[in-house]
């Protein structure tokens, strides 16, 4: 399946894809989209034991690129990528994070992620995501 896909070409065993094996329910509602649920555990939580904004941009950079992976099978290196923090995700809480490629191009790929607490649908944050795309097997960067 798709899930198990991207997630092999994310190496499993590599730090980066820690906020996918945290990932419950994961699915793809269309080419180019991830979505899927995520307990606020202690583990990712600041001194004020809401979801931690470090979690956030690591979840919009990890599970977006899980989005672009449906679409290519070169997941490039990241140009920019923002976060807006909205509302707290407390301890214990569920939140839906849904990611979606909004263009692909030749050689850049713009993808955005939002993600909301499962109980009132309040958005917790927001993030934009931009990757280069190689284009062989060498690049200047």
């Amino acid at each position: 399946d798709r899930y198990s896909a991207s997630t092999r070409r994310m190496a499993p065993r590599s730090p980066m894809a820690a906020p996918l094996r945290r990932c419950s329910r994961p699915r793809f509602p269309r080419l180019g989209a991830f979505e899927c649920e995520l307990e606020v555990t202690s583990e990712l939580t600041n001194r004020f034991g809401t979801l931690h904004g470090g979690c956030v941009a690591t979840l919009v950079d990890v599970l977006t690129t899980v989005a672009l992976l449906t679409m290519t099978t070169r997941g490039g290196v990241s140009t920019d990528l923002s976060c807006s923090y909205c509302a707290p995700a407390r301890l214990g809480e569920r939140v839906t994070v849904t990611c979606e490629v909004v263009k692909m191009g030749k050689t850049l790929a713009w993808m955005e992620c939002r993600v909301r607490r499962k109980e009132d649908g309040e958005t917790v944050a927001t993030g934009r995501h931009t990757k280069f795309l190689p284009v062989g097997r060498a690049s200047k960067l």
